[in-house]
């Protein structure tokens, strides 16, 4: 039952806390929009909970200033009923709270899959992940339970690749994709906590990762054409290239890039992945390189960018776009204390002389999708392998893939075809999954430990 303002009497004495509202919200319902007329300087937060004893949740404090004043809360989960209280606590004052309120936060939408968790993760906090379905994609939080917090559906045909937070932390960053045209159909989605889109950005050619840099531009992957004489005829052979560009408005799909595969190696095909042509642009094309992973490392300002076919992980410089180092188990370095290579890899974990790799094993035999870690050492052209987690049923995952480190030490993996999440620790014990219905995939993972 929804309680409304005139039943959310301030307890406060002294009238610092008034014109109290809470409601839930217009987009997502999950997301609780609190309201309130401040007096006093000071902070303010919101506690929540799911009984009216056990408040124990809290959203971020914020900086209060005479006048109106509002929280998001992102957490509560679909089906549930939630008790919220709003907390001020003026400059030099005392905690004041508002009284109690109850509402009832509708079920999740019913063409969401449903999740089945167990265990217990190694932080509070949101799983961020999408669904991947042509039918009824969605991106959503869900917490340890496995009960839908927050979500955004996608239109028929659309996907998503690369979900995140944005730096600031007040929205989320969506690379959506036509699964069938991303020569024009791929854009990257300002969303807000609360659902509204605040901003839309055009990306041409666009595809599988994107990173936010501190100054609010966009690094992206682009797909590069050229036409080159393979067996006798001439034939259009995909490669790729990274751009950066304002968020904002549309990039130009011929604008020169910072990044180019084509600036250092001549296309060839060393397996038959790169042999097989797929459909593009009403042809058929060659897919070469087939960049899927963009990461980067603010301590030495360098991009980190897998090819999937190429088996070789690019660290370019940020500032210039200059190759720095190929990382390739295969070529130039040489694997040590027995480690095995990876092979047509994703990654969304990469630092200087670190790496974190989803090896969806497409060459290994048998075919076993597994995660592993590895050093480098750019100077001796020598790499080891550190730790790795095969799939527990000795699965193949064909496509996608994901592995992040979580805030508390573990390694959250995204088994993307099966439609199962793993928290592994260095042990290799699960301590935690999660599982979507039959057919229906899950995308990159992170858990998201500081909300609104």
């Amino acid at each position: 039952m929804l309680f409304f303002a005139a039943l959310l009497g301030c307890q406060s004495p002294d009238g610092a806390l008034r014109a109290v509202d809470v409601q839930l919200g217009e987009t997502i319902p999950n997301v609780l929009e609190a309201r309130y007329e401040a007096d006093a300087a000071g902070e303010s937060w919101v506690r929540w909970g799911y009984s009216e004893d056990a408040l124990t949740h809290e959203t971020a404090h914020r900086t209060m200033s005479p006048g109106a004043m509002e929280h998001l809360v992102v957490g509560p989960a679909s089906g549930r009923t939630v008790f919220v209280q709003l907390v001020t606590q003026p400059d030099g004052g005392d905690e004041e709270t508002s009284a109690v309120v109850s509402l009832d936060v509708p079920v999740a939408p019913s063409g969401l899959p449903r999740l089945y968790a167990e265990g217990t993760p190694g932080d509070e906090g949101l799983l961020l992940t999408a669904i991947l379905s042509l039918d009824s994609g969605w991106v959503i939080l869900t917490n340890a339970e496995g009960e839908i917090a927050w979500y955004m559906p996608l239109a028929y045909q659309e996907i998503t690749s690369s979900v995140q937070v944005s730096l600031d932390g007040e929205a989320l960053l969506v690379l959506l994709q036509d699964a069938f045209d991303n020569v024009t159909g791929t854009e990257l989605l300002r969303v807000g906590w609360d659902g509204v889109l605040i901003e839309r950005t055009k990306l041409p050619s666009g595809h599988h990762d994107f990173v936010e840099l501190a100054d609010g531009r966009i690094a992206w992957i682009q797909d590069e054409t050229i036409t080159m004489e393979i067996d006798g005829e001439q034939r259009p052979v995909i490669g790729d290239a990274i751009q950066v560009t304002e968020q904002g408005g549309e990039a130009q799909q011929d604008a020169e890039p910072i990044f180019s595969l084509f600036d250092y190696h001549t296309p060839s095909a060393t397996c038959q992945h790169q042999q097989s042509p797929i459909s593009w642009q009403d042809k058929t094309a060659l897919d070469w390189s087939h960049l899927n992973s963009l990461t980067y490392d603010a301590q030495t300002d360098r991009f980190f960018a897998v090819s999937h076919f190429l088996d070789s992980v690019y660290v370019i410089s940020a500032s210039d776009g200059a190759l720095i180092d190929e990382v390739n188990p295969y070529v130039d370095y040489r694997m040590v204390m027995g480690g095995k290579p990876w092979s047509h890899p994703h990654s969304s974990w990469m630092r200087d002389g670190e790496l974190l790799m989803f090896d969806n094993g497409m060459h290994h035999e048998p075919q076993v999708s597994r995660v592993a870690r590895y050093t480098y050492d750019e100077e001796r052209r020598e790499m080891t392998q550190t730790w790795e987690y095969n799939h527990p049923n000795n699965g193949f995952a064909v496509a996608l893939g994901d592995a992040h480190p979580t805030p508390s030490g573990n390694i959250l993996i995204a088994w993307s075809p099966f439609g199962q999440i793993a928290e592994v620790n260095d042990a290799k014990e699960v301590v935690w999954t999660l599982e979507t219905e039959a057919g229906a995939g899950i995308g990159r993972a992170r858990w998201v430990t500081e909300l609104p």
